[in-house]
């Protein structure tokens, strides 16, 4: 039976990343990225100290396509790389969803320093962005082998798995752990704990 790593969350932490990916432990597994390479803080809390991090976007990008590539390990979209994707491709609201979740981080260290969502957009259309843009924009937003199934966020109990929306798949919450009554879901206790 193959082994499989899930890696979620990257956040731009392309030093991370690399740490990871040196541990042979992990890089003799299948690697499935669950998304979120780019956005995140310029700081690593560890308790009560915080240490400044380097944010890394396209960093971490060119390491996850290379795993892709070379290894056929899967990479998933994750709703901070949908921000990009729905950027470059002019949807307005998105760019402003992405700006609230640390999108102006992301923009200048892609080299963007405006916020004219227009000069952003051509930015992201052109090189040497639009290669992460294609490779953002080819991503699933779903993964399964098996009995195994990998998404971003979670998946909505209400419905089978091909009912799924994307944006459930990228940004399920609360109702993804709690019925509508506060309390846990029974099929997540059942299944998963």
């Amino acid at each position: 039976m193959a082994e499989y790593t899930f890696i979620g969350d990257i956040h731009s932490a392309a030093d991370d990343l690399a740490v990871l990916l040196a541990d042979t432990s992990i890089t003799q597994t299948r690697l499935i990225f669950l998304g979120d390479y780019i956005d995140g803080t310029a700081g690593r809390h560890l308790g009560h100290l915080t240490q400044p991090a380097p944010l890394d976007p396209l960093g971490v990008i060119a390491q996850v396509q290379q795993r892709v590539r070379d290894y056929g390990d899967v990479a998933l979209c994750g709703n901070h790389d949908d921000f990009w994707v729905q950027t470059a491709r002019g949807d307005d609201e998105a760019a402003a969803t992405w700006v609230l979740n640390g999108g102006h981080r992301t923009w200048r260290k892609l080299g963007i320093y405006t916020s004219n969502l227009n000069t952003v957009r051509r930015a992201l259309n052109q090189e040497p962005l639009l290669a992460a843009t294609k490779f953002l924009a080819s991503l699933p937003t779903i993964w399964q082998q098996g009995h195994l199934i990998a998404m971003h966020a979670g998946v909505d109990w209400r419905w089978p798995l091909a009912q799924q929306t994307r944006d459930t798949l990228l940004w399920i919450r609360d109702d993804y752990y709690f019925d509508g009554g506060g309390q846990p879901h029974a099929i997540y206790l059942t299944e998963y704990w």
